[in-house]
């Protein structure tokens, strides 16, 4: 026995150095938006979202160009001369041209509905950020949970095999003075191999929790903080379930999903755009010297301001498909949100009546461990005085070992669902990860 549990010790201990301190829930968190490719791709996403309304922006102000060539020309020119003879004239000369432009669009609806639509995407590619953050703290939290309960189960499972062992010595000890049945020390030996089991299936879960949480932060977890059994008060939700469907209307998913609707619909309006006409004012300044065969003795400098008006008049049918699509995108996009609004509002319900059942097994179970341990107690005296047997014990250990994974359990499934429901709820901020780690404690 101590033979493997050092061998796992060594296991693990090789796979997560011992770190100075216990990973704080904060912390982790830190690591995690620092690290986490799925968050760094979403900063990313926002980055560019953030850019959009300048481009569409700058499609509105006035466009200056500038152009300049310059060319040397050598060949021969035939023509005929007065006479009606054709002669032939050597060419061998340079021509030279500038341009200078202005473009101010006056009149562009695709273009000012192009400029709207750019803040709309920029405020979805914000919403789209804050979806992936209220993931990345509920795929955290979750990977910071599921190791703290295989933490916790190991410290159980730990403390189970001690106290059966102590179980099988006595159990040994009074059958070989004669005060015992081998049936005692039989029953203790084999709940003693099961809670053994037990403690060697705990460890290789924590050893997998352990991992992905890692693979989350960028470094090795070691150990954690664990759940204060005083976070209850936190926990309790003081509104009405119909007031937390109402406030879901808020939450990154349904504005997602509103935005897309918006977007789409203003996509329909662009192509339908496209049937306008446009006007441009344009402005120029030019200089050319020998521009051609016809002109290589002359210079010309030439200011030149008017409009440029274009009508479309016919695209094969092109602007009636694209309009067609546009209306499927459009129908596609409010039946989405529909669909996301309703699966919010069931996750909602879900993790209100989840959070409910919880806070009231939290409840429960402490009753329980409390009145596990009282058990354990009264067992180990009945056993002094004669009114209680070695079988009483070991059914005594394994319902508080049970009893305290259960407590700790429902705690978890607690944390869990308050940290949905705040998700759901668009509240989700790393100030409610900060006030989260306050009821973490290191042990």
């Amino acid at each position: 026995m101590m033979m493997r549990k050092k061998c796992m010790a060594l296991v693990l201990a090789a796979i997560f150095p011992l770190q100075a301190q216990a990973l704080g829930l904060l912390e982790g968190y830190q690591l995690a938006r620092e690290h986490d490719p799925q968050f760094r791709m979403a900063q990313a996403a926002l980055n560019e979202g953030a850019t959009l309304p300048g481009i569409s922006r700058a499609q509105l102000l006035p466009n200056v160009s500038a152009f300049a060539s310059r060319s040397k020309i050598n060949g021969s020119q035939e023509a005929p001369n007065v006479l009606g003879k054709v002669t032939e004239t050597p060419l061998d000369y340079r021509s030279e041209s500038r341009q200078l432009q202005l473009r101010q669009p006056l009149f562009n609806v695709y273009r000012v509905l192009d400029y709207k639509q750019s803040h709309l995407k920029a405020g979805q590619a914000e919403s789209e950020f804050d979806v992936e953050q209220n993931r990345l703290i509920n795929r955290y939290l979750a990977s910071y949970l599921d190791v703290q309960l295989h933490q916790q189960n190991v410290r159980f499972a730990e403390a189970l095999v001690a106290s059966l062992s102590e179980v099988l010595k006595f159990a040994r000890k009074q059958y070989q003075l004669g005060e015992g049945t081998v049936i005692d020390v039989n029953d203790a030996e084999a709940k003693l191999a099961i809670a053994e089991a037990r403690l060697i299936e705990s460890e290789g879960l924590l050893a997998e929790a352990m991992q992905g949480l890692s693979s989350m932060i960028g470094q090795s977890s070691g150990a954690i903080h664990a759940i204060d059994p005083r976070i209850k008060g936190l926990l309790a939700v003081g509104d009405d379930l119909q007031q937390l469907k109402e406030k879901a209307e808020a939450s990154p998913e349904v504005r997602r999903s509103r935005q897309l609707v918006e977007i789409a619909e203003v996509e329909l309006k662009k192509i339908r755009s496209n049937h306008l006409p446009t006007l441009d004012l344009v402005a120029s300044k030019s200089y050319s010297q020998a521009e051609s065969v016809s002109t290589r003795n002359q210079t010309t400098w030439q200011n030149s301001v008017g409009f440029q008006l274009n009508i479309p008049l016919l695209a094969g049918g092109q602007l009636y498909y694209q309009g067609e699509a546009g209306r499927a995108r459009l129908e596609r996009a409010q039946a989405e949100s529909d669909n996301i609004r309703q699966q919010v509002q069931l996750e909602l319900a879900k993790s209100y009546h989840g959070l409910q059942s919880s806070l009231r097994k939290i409840d429960g179970y402490v009753r329980s461990v409390q009145a596990s341990e009282v058990l354990v107690k009264a067992s180990r005296k009945g056993i002094d005085v004669g009114v209680r047997t070695t079988v009483d014990l070991l059914d005594a250990e394994e319902q508080l070992y049970t009893s305290r994974r259960n407590l700790v359990e429902a705690q978890n499934q607690a944390v869990a669902s308050w940290i949905r429901l705040k998700s759901l709820q668009g509240e989700l901020r790393e100030a409610d990860v900060a006030e989260l780690d306050k009821w973490f404690v290191a042990k």
